[in-house]
């Protein structure tokens, strides 16, 4: 989709309750924007790129699942570039990475 950002700029939280991911880039896409998440615990430690991700086992309850998530949902947005920047998820570190694996290897 072409509207992402306008997407995770209309929610207060992501939720995302999944058995399985690979990496789940909407959810490093969603920190970026400083958007709280509440992920289940099957997904990949890799994808908590900030403080901003939570994560709850599929075994709770629904009503659990809520409470978290209401509890995250203060409709404030955290500048998370120090965070990216600190996990070498930045374009600039990332660019430096790609050219070293294609060109200097």
């Amino acid at each position: 989709r072409s509207d992402v950002p306008s997407l995770l700029s209309a929610m207060d939280v992501m939720v995302f309750p999944s058995f399985y991911e690979g990496m789940p880039n909407t959810v490093i896409e969603a920190q970026a924007t400083g958007l709280p998440c509440v992920i289940a615990d099957t997904i990949t430690r890799e994808a908590k790129i900030t403080d901003l991700v939570d994560y709850l086992s599929l075994e709770e309850s629904a009503e659990h699942w809520a409470q978290v998530v209401m509890n995250k949902a203060d409709g404030k947005r955290t500048d998370t570039k120090q965070s990216f920047v600190e996990n070498e998820y930045d374009i600039l570190t990332v660019v430096k990475g790609f050219i070293n694996i294609i060109f200097e290897q």
